[in-house]
């Protein structure tokens, strides 16, 4: 191959530099490791739409794409009011929980409940039954744009996407591959 001056052109040189442009700049390039950081291929994933009521292949269960939220600035009240709120409203609820300060967690433990299995079991129960002015909501995706819907939360209600802790890196120690 030559180009305009009719010096000869690696082939293979430009085409590797091509790839290696097109990964800086975050296209999609034909290497199947395309997440640098992690080193794994991410799977592709297809979910079956078709409805067929003669069909004996059947889902387990059924899968449903989930969004979280944190719903804040609510006077005390109880899980069961915001899911009762919300379900009228047309947001399908797929789990509420109360948000409590880490104060209330850390309460001091008497010895005797430390190793008792069951104590962690009801202090789950309790934190439930706790009323709350921030919730943590779990809802169906395809309701996300009703709970962002001002008109539908009551007013001075704060509504924002749940943000989730960062799970720390590990990295890998160099020393054991040479030894």
């Amino acid at each position: 191959m030559t180009n305009k001056e009719g010096q000869k052109k690696n082939v293979s040189s430009s085409l590797w530099s091509d790839i290696a442009k097109s990964e800086d700049n975050g296209e999609t390039s034909n290497n199947p490791t395309n997440n640098k950081q992690t080193g794994k291929k991410t799977a592709m994933k297809i979910i079956g739409k078709k409805v067929s009521n003669d069909c004996k292949l059947k889902a387990d269960k059924i899968s449903m794409k989930k969004s979280v939220f944190c719903l804040s600035n609510v006077s005390k009240c109880h899980r069961n009011d915001v899911m009762a709120y919300l379900t009228d409203n047309g947001i399908h609820v797929v789990s509420c929980y109360p948000v409590l300060k880490q104060l209330n967690k850390m309460a001091p433990a008497s010895t005797a409940d430390v190793n008792n299995n069951n104590n962690s079991q009801t202090e789950n129960k309790k934190t439930d039954e706790e009323e709350s002015s921030t919730f943590r909501v779990c809802i169906d995706s395809s309701d996300s744009k009703k709970m962002k819907d001002p008109d539908i939360m009551p007013q001075h209600i704060i509504v924002r996407e749940w943000q989730f802790n960062k799970k720390p890196e590990t990295i890998v120690d160099q020393t054991k591959k040479d030894g």
